[in-house]
């Protein structure tokens, strides 16, 4: 993933921070450092951000077991200064399977804040949030375990894309198609979001980060599953390309230039001993061609990353299988034999299609 570090795989998941995430880190340190409060205090104070986003990957982690309960399977998380995503391939449309995704984030957190009570505070007082004050090493678990009950309380602000915001789309699946019910809690979750803009004016900033995030990221998944809805009878074979572009894993990407400048053909399928082993596209090629000249072999530039499917699979799943597969393209077989190819760019246009289609119909 571009512009991120991947620091480990757990249960198959890749773990990613983005570069911009370290720079929480120091704002946190000048900042503690500009208000006087000392460096040590800033050292606290960023040892309780790291051991947050901790439990933000195990937040994530909890969305990503429970999904995988259902079959829908997590590729990645990726760690950002306002908090974490986890990408999936799919998330389940049965509304209390949705539900039991999306609480299971939460949850986790819900778990930590009891675990920190348990083992600190069982036998003393916790301490008031508004008494809290200056960082210090006795009141470090105080402050964990206040944001751990944010966190909870704050994901479950019916604001969706957020949990909370699944949680309601969800509960208005029992009653309306999926599509609809999406529409509906993003445009709510868009109202929420412009109460926090509007709060983040007067109170902090960072409201305002969140808030936008929430308008675009609500606008997107809900343009994404209006598309998806589109393809919901739909199968592979519906749009399965049978003539594609191959190049040999042993050409040059001289040869392969050669064959880009000759046609209007923009990707490439590598084939190795007659099998499909990987794909080369134009900005790939380019880049490649950058690093390492034109006389390397398109074997040491592919991409191996190529989904699986049958003509007879749901397109809409494929379709939202291909948004992680970095070559958004899939083979497609029968009993073993290969019939062809399907690519995001083909399935786009089957959509469009569509919607023409039902734009004459609705006309006429």
């Amino acid at each position: 993933m571009k512009g991120s570090l991947h620091l480990l795989t757990i249960k198959g998941i890749k773990l990613f921070v983005h570069w911009s995430f370290p720079l929480l880190l120091i704002y946190i340190l000048v900042s503690e450092w500009w208000k006087g409060a000392g460096f040590f205090s800033g050292i606290l104070l960023g040892a309780l951000v790291l051991a947050v986003f901790v439990t933000v990957v195990l937040h994530e982690l909890g969305h990503a077991l429970m999904a995988r309960r259902y079959g829908c399977k997590t590729k990645d998380i990726i760690l950002l200064p306002i908090g974490g995503m986890a990408r999936m391939e799919r998330l389940p449309e049965k509304p209390g399977q949705e539900i039991r995704v999306a609480l299971a984030g939460p949850f986790v957190n819900a778990c930590i804040a009891a675990i920190v009570y348990w083992v600190v505070y069982s036998q003393r007082p916790l301490p008031d949030i508004a008494a809290l004050g200056k960082m210090e090493v006795s009141n470090w678990p105080a402050h964990f375990f206040y944001a751990n009950v944010v966190l909870v309380l704050f994901n479950l602000i019916p604001a969706f894309p957020m949990d909370g915001g699944r949680v309601l789309r969800g509960l208005l699946s029992y009653f309306m198609e999926h599509a609809k019910a999406t529409q509906i809690a993003a445009r709510v979750g868009q109202v929420i979001a412009l109460g926090m803009i509007a709060l983040g004016l007067y109170a902090n900033p960072f409201l305002i980060i969140i808030g936008l995030f929430v308008i675009v990221a609500a606008q997107v998944e809900a343009g994404y599953y209006t598309t998806r809805s589109i393809l919901k009878d739909a199968v592979v074979g519906d749009v399965l390309m049978r003539q594609v572009a191959e190049v040999s894993a042993e050409l040059t990407l001289r040869e392969v230039m050669q064959r880009l400048l000759d046609t209007t053909i923009t990707k490439f399928v590598v084939v190795q001993d007659g099998n499909p082993v990987g794909v080369l596209d134009r900005n790939s090629l380019m880049e490649c061609i950058e690093r390492h000249g034109h006389d390397v072999f398109v074997a040491s530039c592919m991409s191996r990353e190529l989904a699986d499917t049958t003509p007879q699979s749901s397109l809409e799943e494929l379709f939202g299988k291909l948004q992680l597969v970095k070559t958004g393209l899939a083979i497609v077989r029968e009993q073993g034999k290969i019939k062809g190819y399907v690519d995001v760019d083909n399935i786009l246009e089957f959509i469009l299609y569509r919607k023409a289609i039902a734009k004459y119909n609705t006309a006429h």
